[in-house]
């Protein structure tokens, strides 16, 4: 090695740990909301055999009653085709355990945005998603949002409503959790 590398490889393995301890250090802790909405994607994930899930999600009072659903938008390859991204919407739901969540639909090719329109269909808020040229409106159909854009109706421009989920949303993983 050349004079005074030791010294370097010294120091850099000791900036690596520090880096290392930091980040664990800085990791924020789950809310029991959170936890319990990771536990569910997490055994999902795991059933459908799809490695490496990273996701966003919006917690979002779709039907008004006073608890927040989950819209989770799948971000990674083993969810993503050239159609767009799985989409869940998961209702609350409470355990012994604590907080739960359980899946109501299963939205298929689907595109950022996500809005959470002001219009409603049997009580719930429609959705709109981005597709090539617009949007288009998932409407809840009494048991559940079905389909995807493709089984959707075109909107107009200049619906309103308020964007949940886009391009900038944090980012989560379900890896390295039992």
């Amino acid at each position: 090695m050349l004079r005074g590398g030791w010294r370097s490889l010294a120091l850099a393995v000791l900036c690596c740990a520090f880096m290392a301890d930091s980040r664990a250090q800085s990791r924020v802790k789950l809310s029991p909301r959170e936890a319990g909405l990771q536990k569910i994607l997490k055994a999902f994930a795991d059933e459908k055999k799809v490695k490496g899930t990273t996701y966003a999600v919006a917690f979002v009072d779709l039907n008004e009653d006073g608890d927040k659903e989950a819209i989770v938008y799948f971000t990674n390859a083993g969810w993503c085709l050239t159609g767009g991204c799985t989409t869940l919407i998961l209702t609350p739901t409470k355990t012994a355990a604590g907080p739960s969540f359980e899946i109501m639909s299963m939205l298929l090719a689907i595109y950022t945005p996500i809005r959470v329109l002001d219009s409603k269909t049997n009580g719930w808020h429609e959705l709109a998603t981005g597709i090539p040229g617009g949007e288009s409106a998932i409407s809840y159909n009494g048991l559940r949002y079905p389909g995807g854009w493709y089984a959707a109706r075109r909107l107009p421009k200049g619906v309103p409503g308020t964007v949940v989920l886009d391009s900038k949303a944090e980012i989560h993983s379900v890896e390295g959790l039992p």
